[in-house]
């Protein structure tokens, strides 16, 4: 017996509708009807299901389920640094990005990822920047740091003795792109 609650509004033929699944990201690369959902087996994002949102083409996917793996990002930096590492996390459209022990090679203004190595996580242009407050470790101050749309992180005022710490979390509306860094494992 049918729930009287339950209306069906519309009803669609799945017979272009699929069910795929594979190791790549789907955008511009999976073609397939709306409806269609891909698993990504490789799990490039830990586990991660896209639906085909709009289009006929191998675009229009959109992340459905996603839980992304912690990922060192220091290597891919175009600024060196003493030690330590910047890391992020992304689920579905929220990014946390984290300063951990990063210490300065230089004095000044600490600007890392200038080769838009970041700006699939990056805020979107409309938010501009997500500025946020790194602490310095065996100190009680902080330096002031924004990560801005093209994925550029900019830490002002740091000096080489510096140990830094910090994490912020923003929403970010950039299509979800090969997963950037290395994985960190426990």
């Amino acid at each position: 017996m049918a729930d009287p609650a339950l209306t069906l509004v519309t009803e669609k033929t799945l017979t272009d509708t699929r069910f795929i699944s594979g190791t790549v990201t789907p955008n511009g690369a999976v073609t397939a009807a709306p409806g269609s959902i891909y698993h990504d087996t490789l799990k490039n994002w830990d586990d991660q299901t896209w639906i085909k949102a709009a289009g006929t083409g191998n675009t229009g996917w959109e992340v459905l389920r996603a839980s992304a793996v912690p990922r060192s990002l220091i290597a891919l930096s175009t600024t060196p640094v003493t030690s330590g590492d910047v890391r992020y996390i992304r689920s579905a459209s929220a990014v946390t990005l984290t300063i951990d022990a990063l210490k300065p090679t230089a004095a000044g203004t600490l600007t890392l990822f200038t080769n838009n190595a970041l700006s699939s996580i990056a805020p979107p242009a409309w938010i501009g920047a997500a500025e946020f407050r790194v602490g310095v470790a065996n100190n009680d101050s902080t330096r002031r740091a924004k990560i801005d749309q093209n994925g550029v992180i900019t830490i002002v005022g740091v000096l080489t003795t510096d140990a830094l710490y910090g994490s912020v979390t923003y929403q970010t509306t950039k299509a979800w792109a090969a997963p950037l860094g290395t994985v960190l494992t426990a």
